[in-house]
């Protein structure tokens, strides 16, 4: 094993490709107040336990792909060995922001709860890009203030059995904390809550939500759907060609080595142009921002990916505002085509109650909607939708 992690780290050397353009000149705002925390959470989920064998090398998981991928393959519940309820505590990092003194701040006592996608960390909200990328930017300058923190197993984290149940616990637990008050900056206990989410973070903001119709008082899901007939989880397995993480780059991700010390894998996308695909639409992005994504990617767990395959989209009993925005061209969730899935009538049956319900399908954007050239007009639909139907109380 430590012989294959040598030679893959000299195999990685090469990957690591200087990213320089205009992107890439990230100025501090001087506009908003952040504060770091480490935040540990007491959880309790019924977790499913994997259930096939773990891999040892990237023929393993090409293998899987092969499985997971065939006309024939076994169902989805097959590939757990069974559930169990299961109490623990991780250690999960978080940074909140909110406006500086002297700024507009009508909505800083509005906090926004942002959970990102699998092969991304917290840093998709606030990229290390310009301020034409950066959510965080945006929304506070808006006057709000936001909750951003790094999911189970990903970065700054403790604990490598990263599930969907997990997931919604920990998330669910992280809300219950900031509407107490607890790591909210100076604003202490916050007047509203919005869960806003993108990709396998809205699957976590939906379940939620639909665990607890009370929870928050708005709902923001980006990077998803809930048309199930569109949704391409074996593309995304077939063109990311994922590779065992700790032999992408030893150096970086050598503690996440398959089964020695990870209950069933962690997985990354094999390269910038596999991520390309995945997450870009051209000519709608700078190839910069593509190379940024690829030396900033996380590890996901393959259990993220299973157990997102057997996700169940029921109706919610949510009635606060709701936002489904998607980029027209995602393909992890739309297969490439958003246009008329997001706002029809069978999508409008998931969000029955919702005061009021938004779909909609953004031009010229793929998955990761912020990463791209005209991400300011996404941020500003988010913006504009929730100053409509979520005024400061």
């Amino acid at each position: 094993m430590k012989a294959r992690i040598a030679q893959a780290a000299l195999l990685a050397a090469g990957a690591f490709q200087a990213v320089s353009a205009s992107a890439v000149v990230r100025q501090l705002n001087p506009n908003r107040t952040c504060e770091n925390y480490r935040i540990n959470v007491t959880i309790t989920s019924d977790n499913l336990e994997y259930g096939l064998p773990y891999f040892e090398d990237n023929f393993d998981v090409a293998d899987f792909i092969d499985v997971v991928s065939a006309r024939n393959a076994p169902d989805i519940t097959t590939f757990f060995a069974g559930d169990d309820d299961t109490n623990a505590t991780y250690t999960i990092a978080g940074t909140f922001c909110q406006p500086a003194r002297g700024r507009p701040d009508r909505n800083k006592n509005t906090v926004l709860i942002a959970t990102h996608d699998t092969n991304f960390d917290r840093s998709y909200w606030d990229p290390l890009l310009d301020d034409r990328y950066s959510f965080v930017d945006f929304v506070v300058n808006k006057g709000y203030s936001i909750f951003y923190y790094d999911r189970l197993g990903v970065g700054d984290v403790s604990g490598y059995v990263a599930q969907r149940a997990n997931q919604v616990a920990i998330l669910t637990q992280l809300v219950t904390m900031i509407q107490a008050g607890r790591y909210t900056g100076t604003i202490g206990r916050p007047d509203q809550t919005v869960l806003v989410g993108h990709g396998f973070g809205s699957v976590l903001s939906f379940e939620a939500v639909g665990n607890n119709a009370t929870l928050v008082d708005a709902l923001v899901l980006t990077g998803f759907s809930v048309n199930a007939a569109d949704f391409n989880p074996i593309g995304f397995l077939e063109t990311a060609e994922p590779r065992i993480a700790a032999f992408q780059r030893p150096f970086e991700w050598g503690g996440l080595d398959t089964a020695s010390t990870c209950e069933a894998g962690y997985l990354t996308p094999v390269d910038v142009y596999a991520e390309a695909a995945l997450y870009f639409k051209a000519p709608d992005y700078e190839e910069c921002v593509a190379f940024y994504t690829e030396r900033t990617k996380a590890p996901f767990a393959i259990l993220e990916y299973l157990t997102t395959f057997n996700f169940d989209i029921d109706p919610l009993d949510f009635a606060g505002p709701t936002l489904l925005l998607s980029g027209e061209y995602d393909f992890i969730w739309c297969m490439s085509d958003c246009d008329g899935i997001l706002d029809d009538d069978a999508t409008a049956d998931i969000f029955p109650d919702a005061t009021p319900f938004q779909g909609t399908s953004y031009a010229g954007a793929g998955h990761a909607i912020n990463y791209h050239l005209n991400a300011l007009g996404a941020f500003n639909i988010i913006s504009n939708f929730l100053g409509n139907n979520l005024p400061p109380t």
